[in-house]
């Protein structure tokens, strides 16, 4: 078990890309907010091999965890490793931790095992990586390393808003006309840098037409990245969609967490934005693949969502690429049309949801 106070000085380590790292923002804010440990006294090493740095994106530039963090690219080999370990080698540690992922296979914790002894110099026990202790296995991203840290209360961790651990001074210049304000605002994430989590376009105009013709007052919009723009504005074209507003690529993650509260309703591919939505205020709709299991990467952090995936026998096969996504390929228009209604219509309801259909 973990014990933590006030006076520890942290090394984490995180196999994270942005929805990655969104996900353990609840123990950044338990780590600063309940147990007091000042920010400057947790540094953070990101495994991915893109290179990006989550926290640049979610935190000021200015911000100690920015600072005492760095990315650590295991494509790049053992130079990469015995780079990383010159920065920490030195520096005295009261505790390792790895925070892990729900169900996270036993060769993945063996190699971060021997590369995070190695960095750190094998002095300390690497807290999270555990592999023989039988764990209750709570199925959500959020809140699964309090379980493996040996952290009790799993819920209360989620009790907090963002603004509690990163200063959002930049949205109180946020043009206030980058929505209409006034009516329903809807989003749609209609894009994924994996192509096996994306949805077809058809059913996502059919999901447009049902809202323009059943509520009024409706703004819609696409949001994303800046690689999203153009894969949006070619949905757009395709279904002669002039009312509807491509808004990718404009603003920052931070800037769209707070956009995000002036909207009723965002629906979405398995991405970044369903866990940017998640600390926001709106209601949420996700269409999942099954290569994992149901409700593990569903946005928990939020009061009011509905994920869906369709049951197959090809289910949890854990690939990063698929031909054949029949799991999200086979949800009905009509399943999120039900999901729309529900959230649209009981907006004063706690709703926390994955349906297998």
């Amino acid at each position: 078990m973990l014990n933590l106070n006030k006076k520890d000085e942290l090394l984490i380590f995180r196999s994270a890309g942005i929805g990655d790292f969104l996900v353990i923002l609840p123990f950044i804010n338990y780590l600063i907010n309940i147990i007091g440990i000042p920010k400057k006294k947790i540094h953070f090493v990101i495994i991915n091999n893109q290179n990006l740095n989550p926290l640049k994106l979610i935190f000021e530039e200015e911000d100690c965890l920015v600072k005492n963090s760095t990315v650590l690219n295991p494509y790049k080999g053992y130079k990469e490793i015995k780079r990383i370990r010159s920065l920490y080698i030195k520096s005295d540690f009261t505790k390792i931790i790895y925070l892990p992922f729900v169900n996270e296979p036993l060769k993945s914790k063996i190699k971060k095992y021997i590369s995070i002894k190695f960095i750190s110099g094998g002095r300390k026990h690497v807290y999270g990586l555990n592999f023989q202790r039988k764990l209750e296995n709570i199925g959500t991203q959020y809140l699964t390393y309090f379980e493996q840290l040996g952290l009790k209360k799993f819920n209360n961790y989620l009790n907090f808003n963002i603004s509690d651990i990163t200063n959002f001074s930049e949205f109180e210049i946020l043009n206030s006309n980058a929505i209409n304000v006034g009516k329903k605002n809807i989003a749609l994430y209609i894009n994924s840098k994996l192509e096996m989590k994306i949805w077809d376009q058809l059913n996502f105009f059919k999901i447009i037409e049902y809202i323009s013709n059943n509520y009024d007052d409706v703004n819609i919009y696409l949001i994303g990245g800046a690689d999203d723009v153009e894969y949006n504005d070619k949905f757009i074209d395709k279904f002669n969609l002039r009312y509807v507003e491509n808004i990718a690529g404009q603003l920052s993650i931070r800037e769209t967490i707070l956009l995000l509260n002036k909207f009723e309703l965002l629906i979405g591919n398995d991405g970044s934005p369903i866990h940017m939505a998640a600390y926001s205020n709106t209601s949420i709709i996700g269409i999942y693949t099954y290569k994992e299991e149901i409700g593990s990467w569903a946005p928990f952090k939020s009061d009011r969502y509905i994920t869906l995936t369709h049951d197959v026998n090809c289910k949890h096969c854990y690939l990063e690429f698929c031909e054949n996504s029949i799991c999200i390929e086979q949800v009905s228009p009509s399943s999120v049309i039900e999901a729309i209604d529900e959230l649209l219509h009981n907006k004063n309801l706690k709703i926390k949801r994955s349906i297998v259909i």
